[in-house]
């Protein structure tokens, strides 16, 4: 109400920390109460009446407000922000109650709760000692019976420690044949990969065979061709030499007919020259032709003569020609034969390469399998020998460790005696 009369009034209101403190004392009481809502009300209602006084104060009363310290000293000026900060403030500080508030309801029930449960611990405690009683008499029982328990199974600890010196000694034989058996099959996987590697350079020495033996039969095909060609060049030359055979009788038979003309015109000119001498002067021309005829009578007969001689010497050669050219026919076709059995006997041979290069693949493939086979028995001898020794070890191990038992047993006994003792103890206590 102070906010609304004058400036005076208003700035002294507002300035009035008292106001402020009862707002603050309020939000601290009503904490009492427990309710941290009813604390947040009074806070919210705290600041609400600040904010509403500040705003009355600006508006009716007059007062102006500045972030300027030395202006907010004067009359009609205040603060800004310490005016705008009450509310805020009020506001927090209720909330801070509030939490206070919550905090302590919690330890109060937290509190009770705790105070509750030492109770129950209480009943607790005193069903427990009933309980300690009765399981003292049973755990005296227990104990009992546990001690024979101990006894008995010392008495099988020590048969089992015999047992396993046997077991070791078996394992020690078992292990010893184990190493035996495994030099042996080390040796016989150095056998079969030394049979491996001497399989595999025979493989490629018989694809090498191969090889050179289809070169072979490509070399034989080449040749027989090469022959069939001989053969038929030989038939042609065999032929032309008949056809020139059969011209140089034909040529024989006109130079017999040339012969038989020539010795006419010889007996012819004779005869001419017979009649000349007989005409006299008047045959005298007729005389020099006769002469003439009988010149060309002779010289015919002697170009007959040396015809019937090239032709006599050419037919010998051409025999002989067509003797060659038969002789080398026939034996081109003897070669072209002997080829031919030569290719068969290649290719049969091939043939056994490729058989042999097969089953050389399959040994192969076989020793490749009974190789690793073996190299699997070596490891699996290997593994069995080391799992030998390690559980000749682990048995070594076990009888040491039977016979601490055993020791430990009787220490046991001992002590199963005071557990004895003091179950007792226990009982009598839990009795009074």
């Amino acid at each position: 109400m102070d906010c609304t009369l004058s400036l005076n009034e208003a700035q002294a209101a507002l300035a009035n920390t008292a106001v402020y403190f009862i707002y603050f004392f309020n939000a601290i009481y009503s904490g009492f109460l427990g309710d941290r809502k009813f604390v947040l009300l009074n806070s919210l209602i705290g600041a609400t009446t600040s904010a509403i006084a500040l705003y009355c104060a600006v508006t009716i009363g007059g007062i102006k407000l500045s972030v300027d310290p030395e202006l907010s000293r004067q009359i009609g000026y205040v603060g800004m922000a310490g005016e705008v900060l009450k509310p805020v403030f009020i506001l927090i500080a209720g909330y801070i109650v509030s939490l206070l508030v919550q905090l302590l309801t919690k330890i109060s029930t937290l509190a009770q709760f705790k105070a509750d449960e030492a109770e129950v611990l209480l009943n607790q405690t005193k069903e427990r000692n009933k309980i300690s009683a009765n399981a003292a008499v049973k755990l005296e029982s227990s104990i009992t019976n546990f001690s024979n328990f101990v006894s008995q199974t010392s008495l099988k600890l020590e048969s089992q420690a015999a047992s396993l010196e046997e077991i070791t000694a078996v394992i020690s034989e078992l292990s010893s044949s184990f190493e035996s058996n495994g030099s042996s099959i080390e040796e016989q996987n150095n056998k079969v990969q030394g049979m491996v590697s001497d399989t595999e350079i025979l493989k490629e020495t018989v694809d090498q065979i191969l090889v050179q033996s289809e070169r072979l039969v490509e070399i034989a095909e080449i040749n027989k061709k090469e022959s069939m060609s001989v053969t038929e060049v030989a038939d042609q030359t065999a032929a032309h030499l008949e056809a020139i055979q059969s011209s140089f009788d034909q040529v024989n038979e006109i130079n017999n007919i040339v012969a038989e003309i020539g010795e006419k015109t010889n007996l012819l000119a004779l005869n001419a020259s017979i009649e000349a001498a007989r005409a006299g002067d008047v045959g005298k021309g007729f005389a020099v032709v006769a002469n003439e005829v009988s010149k060309l009578a002779e010289f015919t007969k002697n170009n007959v003569k040396r015809i019937s001689i090239v032709v006599k010497s050419s037919k010998e050669i051409i025999a002989n020609a067509r003797n060659a050219s038969k002789n080398t026919g026939e034996l081109a076709k003897s070669q072209i034969d002997r080829l031919n059995q030569t290719l068969v006997e290649i290719q049969d041979m091939n043939r056994l390469y490729i058989e042999q290069r097969n089953t050389l693949s399959a040994i192969l493939l076989e020793l490749g399998q009974i190789r690793e086979l073996s190299k699997q028995i070596s490891e699996s001898t290997k593994e069995q020998l080391l799992g030998q020794k390690e559980a000749s070890k682990g048995i070594v191990q076990l009888e040491m460790e039977v016979n601490e038992i055993s020791r430990a047993s009787k220490d046991l006994e001992e002590h199963i005696e005071m557990i004895k003792d003091e179950a007792n103890k226990l009982a009598s206590m839990s009795q009074s």
